[in-house]
């Protein structure tokens, strides 16, 4: 993304999830806005999982923002790196990375990717973010189908942004 893209979207956050809820369990907090659904029923394996409601009656795929927690033990990050992008070009059909890059944050190291492929009918977009924390790593990714990517964007990079450890 670029460097204006990154400081507008910070400009428009405050506006995107002035009216949203909050999502917490005992180690971290999401915001989301309002008209996205909450899942937490672990569908899919995910702790929780948001999502937009249907566009009209054709649409047929929900953009949506899901936290997955794995058990890594004392896997390094670098190597979780690694094992996500091999199964991003290789088991998501056309899958294509786009972006790979660590970033430092007062809540610690965080590794952004953004890859694009298809699942099914659908040709996805997708911008996932990995923290570590004590042998678990938190997966948060924002799925949308490519051709509305633009248009959810701002919503669910700040669900993204808005990851919080809770002490």
């Amino acid at each position: 993304m670029h460097l204006r893209s990154l400081f507008s979207l910070s400009l428009l956050l405050p506006f995107l999830l002035a009216a949203q809820g909050t999502w917490k369990d005992p180690r971290c907090s999401l915001a989301y806005p309002e008209g996205w659904k909450v899942d937490t029923t672990g569908r899919g394996g995910a702790v929780v999982s948001f999502h937009t409601l249907p566009a009209d009656s054709l649409d047929q795929f929900s953009e949506n923002v899901n936290l997955m927690v794995q058990r890594v033990d004392d896997l390094p990050m670098s190597e979780y790196v690694e094992i996500t992008e091999e199964q991003v070009t290789g088991k998501l059909k056309d899958g294509r990375l786009i972006l790979s890059e660590r970033m430092r944050t007062s809540g610690g190291d965080v590794h952004r990717f953004e890859y694009e492929g298809s699942v099914g009918e659908f040709r996805l977009h997708f911008l996932q973010t990995v923290r570590f924390l004590d042998g678990w790593a938190y997966l948060l990714t924002f799925t949308a189908e490519q051709q509305v990517y633009g248009t959810y964007l701002a919503e669910g990079q700040a669900i993204l942004n808005s990851f919080a450890w809770r002490e």
